[in-house]
């Protein structure tokens, strides 16, 4: 992970998490280009100086916050991935409704994973966009290799091309549900909340189609 300098870890525990969380929401809502260090120590009344006693620059602090958004996803998923249950497509389900609870809790980070998948357009943080897709796309395998050597898959197919169309359905079940109208988010004006029965039963749906295909 990223580290910060030590002047920062030493920080009083409420401080430092107020630090993290304006600087959460800032990158969030502005995205790496156009979020401002100064609109930060605006809101949390300190010196410019002082983040970068805390940080090198602009960019290592984003790539913080980025690996610590991610890494709390991955606690929401870890009692599953622990104790998976008994195929692939159960997990299927139950990671996803893990990270939909994620996303509902944490808004902030979770707006900033996404952000970090199209980040095409900033040339210091390298090929993220492509790198996050990698990473997804390696998660996916993992997932799939496994359901492989139960004979839970057919193995006529590449893994990759596997893992990649299931990969790019997960991404496309969020444009679904706001087509629908649907909402993850809590307190979006205009939007109902989506209720749980209603994403399994989508999920469930979707699960299926990729089970057996379009095929009658």
């Amino acid at each position: 992970m990223n580290m910060p300098s030590s002047t920062f870890t030493k920080l009083p525990v409420a401080k430092r998490d107020k630090f993290i969380r304006v600087a959460m929401e800032e990158f969030a809502s502005a995205g790496y280009e156009k979020a401002s260090i100064t609109q930060m120590v605006k809101k949390l009344k300190i010196a410019k100086g002082s983040v970068y006693q805390y940080f090198e620059n602009k960019k290592e602090l984003y790539f913080y916050l980025l690996e610590l958004a991610q890494q709390t996803r991955q606690e929401y998923m870890k009692p599953i991935l622990r104790h998976p249950p008994g195929n692939f497509w159960d997990s299927y389900i139950n990671l996803f409704e893990a990270s939909l609870k994620f996303d509902y809790e944490n808004p902030e980070m979770s707006t900033l994973i996404a952000n970090a998948a199209h980040e095409k357009y900033a040339d210091d943080l390298g090929n993220l966009m492509i790198n996050q897709k990698k990473k997804s796309l390696d998660f996916m395998r993992g997932l799939l290799e496994r359901e492989l050597l139960s004979g839970g898959l057919r193995d006529d197919v590449n893994i990759d091309v596997m893992a990649f169309v299931a990969g790019n359905v997960t991404n496309g079940i969020w444009d679904y549900l706001t087509l629908k109208n649907l909402n993850t988010e809590p307190a979006k004006k205009g939007k109902k909340i989506l209720p749980k029965e209603e994403v399994n039963k989508i999920l469930t749906d979707i699960s299926k189609l990729l089970k057996s295909g379009l095929k009658a």
